[in-house]
């Protein structure tokens, strides 16, 4: 199992691995670390971009051993991997996630609607909730809720614990993993649990937008 460094520090921007395995991934090679920085496309999330010893990593996906495989331009000989992320890009996803949990649990407050699903994108980022009667005078209501706890800098807390104990939390779903749980707490407004990476505080987010609306029905 590689060790994922991100699910304790989001900040990391580079790291020292050892190579366990190179495998073939059709032209190009897959390598797998003891540990790294890089997290896999996963719940809605992108993969990270950066190098491994200055060769280009183009995708990061997690196979069926929990082991992740950190997809490159040219093979790597050597036993040891300075890893590098891609930080304008980890920065982006960190504020796009942060802020998806914000506008979900929002959305739950002010009309009790369940996130069933989101997309993390390069321009913007999008949920899909189970409510088909919005009007923009509700989404104007939970855009000023989003932006007020932005503008509280709220701090943002992991909680790493058992599988038996997410319900000591008032989370918004419950776990789909076996084994310990990870559940980001936005200080006094939501828990959920999460692999994602997150911001430290709210105000590094920005400001959350509606406009200019998309409908889709």
């Amino acid at each position: 199992m590689t060790e994922k460094l991100y699910l304790q520090d989001s900040y990391l921007k580079n790291c020292t691995a050892r190579i366990v395995q190179t495998i073939q991934m059709e032209a190009k090679a897959g390598i797998i670390l003891d540990k790294t920085i890089f997290y896999a496309t996963s719940g809605g999330q992108p993969h990270d971009l950066g190098t491994i010893n200055d060769t280009s990593v183009v995708d990061v996906l997690e196979n069926q051993n929990h082991q992740l495989v950190h997809v490159v331009d040219n093979p790597i000989q050597d036993n040891q991997a300075y890893c590098e992320l891609n930080w304008e890009r980890r920065l982006d996803h960190m504020q796009q996630h942060t802020g998806q949990h914000i506008l979900s649990q929002a959305f739950s407050k002010i009309i009790d609607a369940n996130t069933l699903s989101f997309h993390l994108g390069e321009r913007s980022a999008t949920i899909d909730v189970d409510k088909h009667d919005l009007n923009i005078a509700t989404i104007l209501q939970v855009e000023e809720l989003c932006n007020q706890i932005i503008f509280d800098n709220r701090k943002i807390i992991i909680h790493e614990v058992d599988h038996n104990e997410p319900h000591h939390y008032p989370t918004r779903k419950q776990p789909q993993v076996e084994g310990s749980v990870r559940i980001i707490e936005i200080e006094d407004f939501d828990h959920s649990p999460c692999g994602g990476t997150h911001c430290a505080r709210t105000g590094e987010i920005g400001l959350i937008s509606s406009r200019p609306f998309i409908w889709t029905y």
